[in-house]
């Protein structure tokens, strides 16, 4: 005797939905792969389609394993990076330079001698390891490197990338050539005492000073670290 036509059990299926119910009733300690059914037609019969049980379990454990190997590809991504940063920083020369930690993308590279040369001579260190004299954006950013600085000499100046050399009284950056934000001078600063065009922030003072451009002191590079 030839069997009905199965139909598929789904929401749309209430006789299904019954069949499933009664044996789960009748049966409660049912493995997972007795919980999914299918009725005849009519509702007369209930029967289990292993087959329909292995297709969803099948597709279950795949959907499991995508997602195990998108955690585990998002892991190796993050070591990656952790492994371009140590490679990095490992290029950088602990007896020429004093490191910071990292704020917002970017780490600061403290000379540990005094040069006395002009601004772009200085700027040169630090295009070679990958950046540019120091550019305060904000006073948060000033912040966090004169307590890195502070860590290092109390009673230095460091000099920065602000100067005054392409319009007198209007201090940029040599880099990027922006307009240096407002932050906080030394009280009487800046005053362009004997032709002074570059900008140095003083530790003992804890503001911003115009030097000589020739000065001797030691300086501050912003290295932006690699994209990631």
């Amino acid at each position: 005797m030839s069997r009905k036509k199965k139909t598929t059990f789904s929401n749309s299926n209430p006789k299904a939905l019954k069949c499933v119910a009664e044996g789960i009733k009748n049966k409660k300690n049912l493995s997972i792969s007795s919980k999914i059914a299918e009725a005849v037609p009519d509702g007369r019969a209930c029967y289990w389609n292993r087959d329909s049980v292995n297709s969803v379990l099948s597709r279950s454990a795949a959907t499991m394993i995508f997602r195990e190997v998108q955690a585990l590809s998002k892991n190796l991504l993050n070591l990656q990076d952790k492994i371009e940063d140590v490679h990095f920083l490992s290029t950088i020369s602990r007896a020429q330079f004093d490191v910071s930690g990292e704020y917002e993308g970017r780490i600061y590279l403290a000379s540990r001698w005094t040069m006395q040369s002009n601004i772009a001579q200085k700027n040169k260190f630090c295009t070679a390891k990958g950046g540019y004299l120091v550019e305060f954006d904000n006073q948060k950013e000033f912040d966090f490197v004169l307590n890195f600085a502070k860590t290092i000499d109390e009673d230095e100046n460091f000099m920065s990338g602000g100067n005054d050399l392409d319009n007198e009284g209007v201090f940029t950056y040599f880099h990027s050539k922006k307009k240096i934000p407002s932050l906080k001078w030394r009280s009487g600063q800046p005053d362009n005492d004997r032709n002074e065009d570059c900008v140095v922030f003083r530790l003992d003072s804890y503001g911003l000073n115009d030097v000589r451009c020739e000065a001797s002191a030691q300086f501050i590079c912003e290295i932006p670290l690699p994209a990631k």
